[in-house]
């Protein structure tokens, strides 16, 4: 009796060497996305001190005259700010404001309603105290007399509000990182649940 042996012929992928073994996996969405994220970190923390300095600037910009004196000070158009600048504990009293503008109007001055405060630039130990406002209806030089008691070596900031100027970068460079942190996060969420499924 005679035995009959089928040898099966080998399929194609059989007889193909095996893929070679490839180093890492490139650029994955998830890499991108994380330096995107500290991108935007870097981003919103360059925002944040570019504006705190600019801020800096504007107070070193403020005109500033003696306690009491007269003095003719030449101003931009808008809201101007009155502002004590002396010791951290020192007081002051009775301060009387007159203002006189380009045409030789007086120009009205308002107390300051609220509480805003400024550390003096290059002065360590030293605030500033916003106490009055008026209104510059137009760019010129303007007389400003102040009379009063304040403490020896206080002095009177004129000048724009540089904390309203500032507020813009301060949300902005705010907004930027909590949406950096917030992406961030789920990046990382994302990361953990593929670990978890063994991806």
């Amino acid at each position: 009796m005679t035995t009959m042996t089928r040898t099966e012929r080998p399929s194609v992928r059989q007889l193909l060497p095996p893929p070679p073994a490839t180093v890492g996996r490139g650029w994955e969405p998830g890499w991108i996305g994380g330096l995107l994220v500290l991108l935007g970190i870097g981003l919103a923390i360059w925002w944040g001190v570019a504006t705190y300095v600019g801020m800096v600037d504007d107070l070193q910009r403020l005109r500033r005259v003696q306690i009491p004196s007269t003095q003719v000070v030449t101003l931009d158009e808008g809201t101007q700010i009155l502002s004590v600048e002396n010791d951290r504990l020192a007081t002051f009293s009775d301060l009387r404001f007159s203002v006189v503008g380009p045409d030789g109007a007086s120009v009205p001055v308002d107390p300051y309603e609220g509480d805003l405060r400024y550390d003096v630039p290059d002065q360590p130990g030293r605030v500033g105290r916003a106490v009055a406002t008026f209104d510059t209806g137009s760019p010129g030089r303007y007389s400003v007399r102040v009379d009063g008691r304040a403490a020896t070596g206080a002095i009177l900031a004129i000048g724009e509000d540089a904390s309203r100027a500032a507020l813009p970068g301060i949300l902005g460079a705010m907004t930027l990182m909590a949406a950096s942190l917030v992406g961030g996060a789920i990046l990382l969420g994302l990361r953990l649940t593929r670990w978890g499924d063994g991806r």
